[in-house]
């Protein structure tokens, strides 16, 4: 399993939602892989908690039941996933930092695939 990880929610709209620009090219990703994958955030809200309240770790709490800890590969979407990502947590998996698409050049998508084939 390969588990596309984003930073937060847009309003209204679920992980990495199809109808954005980087929901697009993660779903071109995901369509020339051949294996299962998921499109996930680290936070369901819109904007990222800070560090010290309890909702940050609420949500931390939430990814971390949510991603399995071992036999999975992550790919870290940006800068602020990177950050704020839980990497004691993670390391049986084989995790990947990327960067994030939204503003990326026209090969992201072969980027991002050659990486994971």
């Amino acid at each position: 399993m390969i588990y596309f990880i984003g930073i937060h929610h847009k309003p209204g709209l679920p992980a990495l939602c199809s109808t954005t620009q980087s929901g697009k090219k993660i779903d071109a990703v995901i369509k020339r892989l051949n294996q299962p994958c998921e499109k996930v955030n680290l936070f369901s809200t819109d904007y990222i908690p800070d560090r010290q309240s309890g909702m940050y770790q609420l949500e931390r709490n939430n990814f971390l039941l949510s991603v399995p800890m071992e036999c999975c590969t992550i790919v870290l979407l940006g800068k602020a996933v990177v950050e704020h990502f839980p990497f004691g947590c993670y390391q049986l998996c084989k995790v990947i930092k990327f960067r994030h698409p939204a503003f990326s050049p026209p090969t992201f998508v072969d980027d991002l695939v050659s990486l994971l084939m």
